[in-house]
Formats: structure tokens, C-alpha cells, sequence
């Protein structure tokens, strides 16, 4: 549940991103920056922000796994264990699945707003304030 969540927030994040710099973006293609140029940049852009996030969460999730089974010592108070099963190969498999599905999220979010940009003609958006 929060992994859809914080997807849903991260497109929302990455939309407002680049509404916010359809100045900035209108600049750069005035200026003589090709479209598929800018287009590679603002993949890579989306890229480094959802492996940045993607990391993040992945290390939070681990740290928080080790702390609740080996520092609060769950077993003692319950009669259970949290324990990661290999889904293929390790038990760090799960993490590096979502790891890509953030990198995959993050760059489908950014795709439609950078679309929509390029259809937009530049002297409109450098004209209004």
C-alpha cells in the first residue's frame, strides 16, 4: 500500500516539476537546444530523482527490517519472526524489484508533462508571466 502511494506522489511530484519550468524549458529550446536533447535530459533527470527515492527506500525498509528482528528481538515478545524468502535467487530480491519499479515509475511520470511541453509553442509560454 504505501509503494502505490509514494508512486502516486512521486508522479504527482515529478507533474508539478516540470509545469513549474515550462519557462525554463521554453528558454532552453529558444536559446537552440534541441527538443530530443531536452527530452534526454529530463529522462535522466527522472532517472537519478527515482533511484535517489528508490535507494532511499530501500535502505529504510532494510534498516527498519534488521532493527524490528535482531535489536527489539520480536521473537522473544511473539510467537513469530519477520523473515525475507528468496523470490529468485536472494532475499534481496524484493528490493531490487522495487527498486525498478521506481526507476520505471519515476519515468513514466515524467514523459506525459514532457509531451505536453513540446506541443506547446514557446513564444506563448515566454510571453505570459
Amino acid at each position: 500500500m504505501s509503494l502505490l502511494i509514494s508512486l502516486l506522489l512521486l508522479g504527482i511530484v515529478e507533474s508539478i516539476i516540470y509545469y513549474e519550468r515550462k519557462h525554463d524549458m521554453a528558454y532552453l529550446l529558444s536559446l537552440g537546444l534541441s527538443s530530443s536533447r531536452l527530452f534526454f535530459l529530463s529522462l535522466c533527470e527522472a532517472i537519478l530523482l527515482g533511484s535517489i527515492i528508490a535507494l532511499g527506500g530501500c535502505l529504510l525498509s532494510m534498516i527498519a527490517y534488521e532493527y524490528v528482528n535482531h535489536v527489539l528481538c520480536i521473537q522473544d515478545y511473539f510467537s513469530f519472526s519477520l523473515l525475507l524468502k528468496p523470490i529468485f535467487f536472494s532475499r534481496y530480491d524484493l528490493y531490487i524489484i522495487i527498486f525498478f519499479i521506481y526507476l520505471v515509475m519515476s519515468v513514466l511520470s515524467v514523459l506525459r508533462p514532457i509531451q505536453k511541453m513540446m506541443k506547446i509553442t514557446k513564444t506563448d509560454v515566454l510571453r505570459e508571466e
